[in-house]
């Protein structure tokens, strides 16, 4: 299962079933990375299941759909705010858009709430795996919005019990989780 970033591939030798855990300050890409990620992944034919607890779908999209409008020319390349805010939509657009849905077609994104759990989680995956018979690649955006089983438990309390979750999610799916 490759990334489709070649430096990484060539490091860790593609996605593994596991958990992988990204951090960084706020605001320094993690969102806009995971989403190429996906999307990458997505294009080559795996399944992905986007869980976006802080972004919307159509945030999502529209990076999406930039990236593509980039790909296709850099100096036309249109920025998400401005297909979110529909000023401009040129034939480049269009044609990202149609770029997009190979993409689009391999990939669920799940608008979070605050009342999702881990184990909502779980119970999203387990019913894709029954449904489908695919193992998807699961994308939780972000791990510390997650509600906590226990209102008790202090922050570090609570991320580490989501992490363990997640970790045995994966194992039990045999399932790479990001």
């Amino acid at each position: 299962r490759l990334t489709g970033f070649t430096n990484l591939d060539n490091e860790i030798n593609g996605v593994c079933p596991g958990l992988y855990v990204l951090g960084a300050i706020s605001s320094l890409g993690k969102t806009t990375y995971i989403c190429q990620l996906a999307d990458q992944m997505a294009s080559r034919g795996e399944h992905i299941i986007f869980f976006s607890l802080e972004q919307s779908r159509f945030e999502l999209v529209a990076k999406s759909i930039s990236r593509q409008t980039f790909m296709i020319n850099p100096k036309e390349a249109k920025t998400s705010l401005a297909i979110m805010q529909n000023t401009d939509i040129a034939d480049i657009t269009i044609e990202a858009v149609k770029n997009y849905q190979e993409i689009a077609n391999n990939t669920i994104i799940v608008e979070g709430n605050f009342d999702m759990t881990v184990e909502s989680i779980k119970n999203y995956v387990a019913s894709y795996i029954k449904i489908t018979g695919i193992k998807p690649i699961v994308i939780l955006d972000y791990l510390q919005i997650l509600r906590p089983i226990n209102d008790k438990m202090t922050d570090k309390q609570q991320v580490d019990f989501n992490v363990t979750q997640l970790k045995r999610i994966s194992r039990d799916y045999d399932i790479p989780i990001f």
